[in-house]
């Protein structure tokens, strides 16, 4: 006699069969058939227990409970405590400026700053108007062994909260725009090497102080 499919087996089991398959698969079971045996014991093993599987099932409030406890730390705050903060090699604040260059809309800066043996080049622009700070920088390796770094994240945070985030292009280069927010520091991670920080100045506060550097 042939055997018979997982599924006529929970239907068996359910009760679901039309009764003459129900009389045939009883049959083999009286003629002492093992493979229909185990078959029937596994089937009612399974389906007595699906009834229970509900008593199992936490809480919404222990789940809700479990997901804050191990939600992952946002990637950017171990850089507050570890990176190293690179020293200026370059500030167009200290040098002359052009008579009426700081009654314009817009004012820039231009900052060099190093970590070694990476160099950053920063470009900063305000506009007054718009109250936009626009961010374009470029990261070197001076070791000329090695080429830029590509594909660095460039985080920049206030108060320790994200501002904007960017990586940069094979060439090392990135840009940002942001408004006027205080206490900015930019980070520059690069992987399985080190991350490196920059208090970047207000370019507002540095035209208020007749052109003395706060960084």
């Amino acid at each position: 006699m042939s055997h018979f499919s997982a599924d006529e087996w929970v239907d068996f089991t359910r009760g679901l069969l039309p009764p003459a398959k129900t009389a045939l698969m009883q049959a083999s079971l009286d003629g002492n058939c093992s493979e229909c045996r185990s078959a029937l014991q596994l089937w009612s093993a399974i389906l007595e227990s699906l009834p229970r599987e509900r008593e199992y099932r936490p809480s919404e409030a222990a789940i809700e409970a479990v997901k804050k406890a191990y939600t992952p730390q946002k990637p950017w705050k171990w850089m507050l405590t570890v990176a190293e903060f690179a020293h200026v090699l370059f500030d167009s604040l200290q040098e002359p400026t052009l008579a009426g260059v700081r009654s314009s809309a817009k004012s820039s800066r231009q900052i060099t700053v190093e970590a070694t043996p990476y160099v950053i080049d920063l470009q900063l622009e305000s506009d007054a108007v718009r109250k936009r700070v626009s961010l374009t920088g470029q990261v070197f390796n001076s070791d000329h062994s090695k080429t830029a770094p590509d594909g660095v994240d460039i985080v920049l945070l206030s108060f320790g909260s994200l501002i904007r985030k960017t990586k940069t292009n094979d060439l090392g280069e990135f840009y940002l725009d942001f408004g006027g927010e205080e206490s900015l520091r930019l980070f520059i991670n690069i992987h399985g090497e080190r991350a490196i920080g920059i208090a970047l100045p207000s370019l507002e506060n540095s035209e208020a102080n007749g052109g003395r550097s706060n960084i």
